[in-house]
């Protein structure tokens, strides 16, 4: 069983390959089903879609089609059934023999699960994708120096590209603009975006996801950017998760569960999605936009009382607001024994005041 995390972010990546019974298997090519696109279509199916199979490491074109049925089965729910999924062993023996010697070997074929099938024909309607990653902001440190080898991946309709590495550097700039083809329909909604740290010798170490959950209603949909006039507008996007340092397993097996609330920096994305005839897999130099206009906000938080905290009775207990790299001080509850409840007394946090885009997103 699934959880909505993993709806939002899974996929499906089906390959064709050319048997070699002495070398290694040769990739045909391959597509990318999205699990959230495949649960929000009509009965959560495709049914007998014909799959463009790309292979962008050996050529830019079509290397074939495949034909699928795939469907995805929630609680409660039943497989979808068609009327003309009939089996082929059903017809008589007196339809058998009326046939023709040409009509029997293709009804024995048939039985077998083999059809020869002409080029199907599909009517595709090309988009280029242009994800623009110009910079980020406050990324964690990631190695003893205190310093990170940052890069950013973008994965969409199944193929990765990254941005180079900005090395010993909290504050990058990238302008990359990486471009994916996209093609309707669309089986594969989401564009994945995450930060990474170059490991060196090690294994890249992941920073955030962004967003840090996905959903249908974000930005990072092609439906949804499609819907918005193809754009999304230069932005800076915060991200959050559990802080690199807090991940270690000698931490995870020896300390309470860490939640995701540490802020990782923040990175300045814009996307267009616009239509082209031959859209192409492609990397080059992004030109910075004009960057959000910034406004000056103030953070309101009205304390009242904590109640059912895992802590021991009389422990301390503080509070800290903090939005984006802002950060507020320490403000200490006091325990009621009566009520066995934690409070504070009457405290308005009213002083942290932050610098933020007026038009957040």
């Amino acid at each position: 069983m699934m959880n909505q995390y993993e709806l939002e972010t899974f996929e499906i990546i089906v390959e064709a390959y050319d048997h070699n019974p002495v070398y290694a298997n040769e990739m045909i090519g391959s597509y990318s089903i999205g699990l959230s696109t495949l649960y929000r279509s009509l009965n959560h199916e495709f049914y007998k879609c014909w799959l463009t199979l790309y292979n962008h490491e050996d050529s830019p074109d079509v290397q074939g089609y495949l034909l699928v049925n795939c469907f995805i089965v929630g609680p409660g729910e039943r497989p979808p059934g068609h009327i003309d999924d009939a089996d082929f062993g059903d017809e008589s023996e007196e339809d058998d023999e009326n046939m023709t010697e040409a009509q029997r070997v293709k009804m024995k074929e048939q039985r077998k699960g083999v059809f020869l099938l002409n080029e199907p024909s599909i009517n595709k309607k090309g988009y280029q994708l242009s994800v623009n990653i110009l910079k980020a902001e406050s990324l964690p440190p990631m190695d003893s120096s205190g310093n990170c080898n940052s890069f950013i991946s973008v994965r969409s309709v199944g193929q990765v590209m990254t941005t180079p590495v900005i090395d010993e550097n909290l504050s990058p700039t990238y302008s990359n603009k990486l471009q994916f083809p996209v093609f309707m329909p669309i089986l594969n909604d989401k564009i994945t975006i995450r930060v990474w740290h170059r490991g060196g010798r090690f294994s890249d170490q992941f920073i955030a996801n962004i967003p840090e959950y996905p959903s249908h209603f974000d930005y990072f949909n092609l439906s949804k950017l499609l819907s918005m006039d193809g754009k999304m507008k230069c932005s800076w996007i915060n991200t959050y998760g559990v802080h690199p340092a807090d991940r270690s397993y000698f931490k995870q097996v020896n300390s309470a569960k860490k939640e995701g609330t540490s802020f990782l920096g923040r990175v300045l994305i814009q996307m267009t999605l616009t239509p082209n005839d031959k859209p192409a897999l492609a990397r080059s130099i992004a030109h910075h936009p004009k960057e959000p206009t910034n406004g000056k906000f103030q953070l309101w938080v009205d304390s009242y009382d904590l109640v059912k905290a895992d802590v021991p009775a009389g422990y301390m207990v503080w509070m800290i607001a903090t939005v984006g790299s802002y950060q507020s001080s320490k403000f200490y509850a006091k325990y009621r024994d009566t009520t066995k409840s934690y409070s504070w007394a009457k405290i308005s946090l009213k002083e942290l005041k932050v610098n933020y885009p007026v038009d957040m997103q």
